[in-house]
């Protein structure tokens, strides 16, 4: 509790950390003592409060930056971006290696995100700490385990086991987790009182993703580490999807199949994910009245709304927020949308969908992966200091 308290609320006195967590004041000091002595904790220089303006000043505490370190890596289209982050969850350096992931060897990708890490530790500007934890995120399936890639659009190779290759190289625990898992574990941060217990993060864009938070903890199936939102079926034997398959909600949501539709393309065939500018202009057609573009958005809205109504039937309503490129067009969906969740459910078991654009996915992914890496080295550190006393 004292670890996430000083996570939400930054440097902190004992006084202050007794009200947040509930303890009583010797607890406090009990802990803060031995996560002090441990490393866990520093005194904050120069940073003082008085009690209500009287009495001796109280030492505030924080978290300790150079207790250890994390590097999140976000696999994305045509790119690898990387963050180390230190203890107190600070970026201390980043990087960029693009790469035509679709054209690598299962061996070539692994090297050149092996080779990305250890560049990024090596040229750090700033000191981060020991590297404690690499944490990993892709569009795609990942096992429920959270080690291997199992299927990614933006990969050539499948079946990749990050997990264990990197563990062994850089001597740390590895994981590796759906990017819109990510979201959820950025999103319960970032605003509790409207993402606590149960929420979903739907991505629209190159594909079409869910993170789903259930009773107070990211879902995790007994596969991969994500719900498949975007290849539930939608319209059976309908539009061709890049996963091979016919009539998932990508199909008629994702960017390149909202292209297709606007083109007036063939259904049946997958085409090249558009450029952003391409998307721009379909944007333009539909607000400026083009009918098939216009439609193109209601059918991809159509199709998200007809997926969260199934998701609702299941689980009730929960908050929804959506994020990604496609965001930028919520004006043009939100017809669609709306009219797919209706018809998918009777009034009685509906309920409302209320939701939020939130744009760029990649400070999200990051927040998240940041997040998950240090609650770990907390219960990895809390544990610690349990049998140690």
């Amino acid at each position: 509790m004292i670890l996430r308290a000083l996570r939400r609320g930054g440097a902190q006195s004992r006084t202050a950390l007794g009200r947040v967590t509930g303890l009583s004041p010797a607890a406090v000091s009990g802990i803060t003592s031995a996560m002090l002595e441990e490393g866990l904790l520093v005194q904050a220089d120069a940073q003082i409060e008085a009690a209500k303006g009287r009495g001796r000043p109280q030492v505030k505490l924080s978290l300790n930056p150079l207790h250890g370190s994390v590097v999140a890596v976000m696999i994305a289209v045509n790119r690898i971006r990387l963050k180390l982050i230190d203890y107190a969850g600070e970026e201390r350096a980043e990087s960029q290696v693009d790469v035509a992931a679709l054209e690598l060897q299962r061996g070539d990708f692994i090297r050149t995100i092996g080779d990305a890490v250890f560049t990024l530790l090596e040229e750090s500007p700033l000191p981060a700490g020991p590297l404690s934890r690499i944490e990993i995120s892709v569009q795609g399936i990942t096992d429920g385990a959270g080690a291997k890639i199992l299927w990614s659009p933006v990969l050539r190779a499948r079946e990749i086991d990050l997990g264990r290759r990197f563990s062994r190289r850089f001597g740390v625990p590895v994981s590796v987790m759906n990017d819109c898992a990510a979201m959820t574990e950025a999103l319960q941060w970032i605003d509790p009182p409207r993402y606590r217990e149960r929420f979903a993060a739907v991505l629209i864009g190159y594909g079409v993703g869910m993170g789903l938070f259930i009773d107070g903890a990211p879902f995790v199936g007994l596969r991969d580490s994500a719900v498949e939102f975007g290849h539930m079926n939608h319209v059976p034997e309908g539009a061709l999807c890049r996963c091979g398959r016919r009539g998932c909600v990508e199909a008629y949501a994702a960017d390149y199949a909202i292209w297709r539709r606007a083109r007036g393309l063939d259904a049946a065939k997958l085409v090249a994910p558009p450029p952003a500018e391409e998307m721009a202009r379909i944007e333009e057609l539909a607000r400026a009245g083009d009918e098939r573009a216009r439609a193109a958005y209601r059918e991809a809205g159509c199709a998200i709304g007809f997926g969260l109504g199934r998701l609702f039937a299941l689980i009730g309503p929960v908050p929804v927020a959506f994020t990604g490129s496609g965001t930028r067009a919520i004006d043009l969906l939100e017809e669609g949308l709306r009219d797919g969740f209706e018809q998918s459910l009777v009034e009685d078991l509906r309920g409302e969908l209320v939701f939020e654009t939130l744009g760029d996915e990649a400070t999200l992914v990051f927040k998240g992966l940041a997040m998950a890496a240090l609650n770990r080295l907390d219960t990895e550190d809390v544990a610690a200091l349990q049998v140690s006393t």
